[in-house]
């Protein structure tokens, strides 16, 4: 068990990249980003969510996927991170999906039910890692507004920060072969 307790802080919130073209105006308008956030990646995101199966059971753990957006896309769960791992701890901290959703930082202290202290103790043991993600948004007269979003949801307990990264939009993971483009979500390599 972590010496200090489980107590310390949840925080979300997200980036939102955009590109906008004024009405009235022709021709595009197009941004390039290169954004590095720390996160849990995919495949650390995929063996946890089993963990949080054998913790909760896997009624629960399927109601959090369709919460959270995952069932909507299979394929690609990691892209709804960040927000399952909020509905998650939200779910066994106050029996609420939404408990910490738009609530930016809010404290919270070690509860003594089981479920609590196996899912932070999770959370706890992962580590986070330095991504870099790239994209170009292109606003045209048939489509003149743009936008990504990167959802983030930051555990902060025991002292350790583990974090969650959500990806919307045409955003790509640069890894040190090459980038593998999906128009909507976030393709690892």
């Amino acid at each position: 068990m972590v010496e200090s307790g489980l107590s310390g802080s949840v925080t979300n919130g997200y980036t939102r990249i955009f590109a906008d073209l004024q009405s009235g105006t022709s021709g595009e308008v197009s941004i390039s980003f290169s954004v590095t956030i720390n996160s849990v990646d995919d495949m650390t995101f995929d063996n946890w969510r089993s963990e949080v199966s054998k913790i909760l059971g896997p009624p629960v753990e399927e109601s959090i996927a369709r919460f959270s957006g995952i069932a909507t896309v299979a394929a690609e769960p990691a892209q709804f991170a960040a927000q399952y791992a909020l509905a998650a701890f939200s779910l066994v901290y106050n029996g609420d999906f939404t408990s910490f959703e738009n609530q930016g930082t809010t404290p919270v202290v070690q509860q003594p039910c089981p479920e609590y202290l196996q899912l932070a103790t999770s959370i706890f043991r992962l580590d986070s890692q330095e991504l870099t993600l790239k994209g170009e948004l292109t606003a045209t007269v048939e489509n003149p507004s743009v936008e990504a979003f990167i959802a983030v949801t930051y555990f902060l307990l025991a002292n350790k920060v583990t974090s969650f990264s959500s990806y919307r939009g045409p955003i790509v993971l640069v890894g040190d072969e090459e980038v593998v483009t999906k128009p909507g979500i976030l393709h690892r390599i």
